[in-house]
C-alpha cells in the first residue's frame, strides 16, 4: 500500500539482520520501503545514515571483537550489501557523529566495543582538539538514555502500532 506522509516529525532505525527505517507523523509510525520520486534527493542523507548504521550493527553481530577492526569495517562497508550501496571512507567520516550517537544509544553495546567505533571516537577527538573545540563538545558517551520497555511492553507497543496502521489504512 502506498502512503503519503506529511509533516514527518521523527524517524528511527530498527536494527537487526533485516533493518528498516521508520517515519513518524502526527498520525502514526510508518515503515519506509521507498520514498516517492520527488523525495529521493531529500532522502539521500537519511538513507546514507540508515545504511551505514544498520550495516555496522550487523557487522558487529557477525564478527568477533578481534575481527571488528576499523579497517575490516571500512572494507565491508565499501562493498554493496543486499540492496544497499558501498560507501567510501570519506562518506563514513562525514556521518561519524551520527554513527557514534546511534551506537551509544543501543541497548546491545557490541557495536560500541568494536575497533571501528573506538577509531571513529579517537578521530573525532583529534579533529575537535585540532579545531580548538571545548572538551565539553566532544562526544564521549551516551547522548540519549536508553530506557527499556516494561515486561511485555515491546509486544504491546507493536500491537498498538499495527492497530494504528490498520486503522489508518482502512480510512
Amino acid at each position: 500500500i502506498r502512503v503519503f506522509i506529511h509533516d514527518i516529525l521523527d524517524w528511527c532505525i530498527e536494527y537487526g539482520q533485516e533493518p528498516c527505517l521508520w517515519m513518524h507523523s502526527d498520525k502514526a509510525w510508518y515503515r519506509l520501503h521507498r520514498p516517492s520520486i520527488e523525495y529521493v534527493s531529500s532522502f539521500e542523507p537519511v538513507k546514507t545514515r540508515f545504511e551505514l548504521c544498520a550495516r555496522a550493527y550487523i557487522l558487529s553481530q557477525a564478527m568477533t571483537p578481534k575481527q571488528a577492526t576499523y579497517k575490516a569495517f571500512v572494507k565491508y562497508l565499501s562493498g554493496p550489501y543486499n540492496n544497499m550501496r558501498g560507501y567510501t571512507e570519506d562518506e563514513i567520516s562525514e556521518v561519524r557523529e551520527f554513527i557514534l550517537e546511534q551506537a551509544a544509544s543501543l541497548e546491545d553495546q557490541s557495536l560500541v566495543k568494536t575497533g571501528f567505533i573506538r577509531t571513529l571516537k579517537e578521530r573525532q577527538r583529534r579533529e575537535k582538539e585540532a579545531s580548538g573545540a571545548p572538551a565539553d563538545q566532544l562526544f564521549i558517551g551516551r547522548r540519549y538514555e536508553y530506557k527499556p520497555l516494561p515486561a511485555k511492553g515491546e509486544k504491546l507497543l507493536w500491537q498498538r502500532i499495527r492497530k494504528i496502521l490498520q486503522g489508518f489504512m482502512n480510512t
